[in-house]
């Protein structure tokens, strides 16, 4: 069981491979609940997605710093989401990372690159042209699991260590959730 946090939701998209680029923060304001639950995230109306967040320019710049740090750390590539809550108004708090975010026009990727100036197609063209660039480190062996769809280049016996490795990374994680089963050979 994880501890409740309250505070506002926060979430930061990212591009890219070895050097990712954060996007604008955004913030999800629930309308239909106390929380981003399926009915606010899926139904009309159901919250409301304020990009660029209404938060200091420090506290936006931490809130991406530490999204980038943790998609290095995992070993994502082309895109990811990283959630946070944001305790006190000042705290961030990493909920999770999404590697595998909706690419809808609605979704909260998309609506974040748009922000950033980049259309739709621009976006779709990015995420491609990162896909078919030649990974320039470890071997092309996909982890299922939680998180595991965008995480390449991590054989079993280091799996094990990506919490500890982000652990130590990271002072403020809510809670690190990596099943590892047999891993997925991709091909080369």
């Amino acid at each position: 069981v994880d501890e409740y946090i309250k505070g506002r939701e926060i979430t930061c998209a990212l591009i890219g491979n070895e050097n990712p680029k954060a996007l604008p923060v955004i913030e999800i304001r629930p309308l239909k609940g106390k929380f981003f639950d399926y009915q606010s995230k899926y139904t009309e109306s159901g919250s409301e997605e304020i990009v660029p967040a209404k938060i200091s320019p420090e506290l936006t710049k931490e809130i991406q710093d530490l999204s980038i740090k943790v998609f290095k750390a995992i070993n994502c590539k082309g895109f990811a989401r990283v959630d946070f809550i944001l305790k006190d108004n000042i705290k961030p708090i990493i909920l999770e990372i999404n590697t595998v975010p909706g690419l809808t026009q609605m979704s909260l990727l998309p609506k974040s690159a748009k922000a950033a100036g980049i259309s739709y197609t621009e976006l779709l063209d990015i995420i491609i042209n990162n896909a078919t660039h030649p990974m320039t480190s470890g071997t092309n062996t996909v982890l299922p699991g939680i998180f595991m769809p965008g995480i390449t280049g991590e054989t079993p016996e280091t799996a094990s260590g990506l919490v500890s490795k982000l652990n130590k990374l990271m002072t403020n994680v809510a809670t690190i959730k990596i099943i590892v089963a047999n891993p997925i050979p991709m091909p080369e």
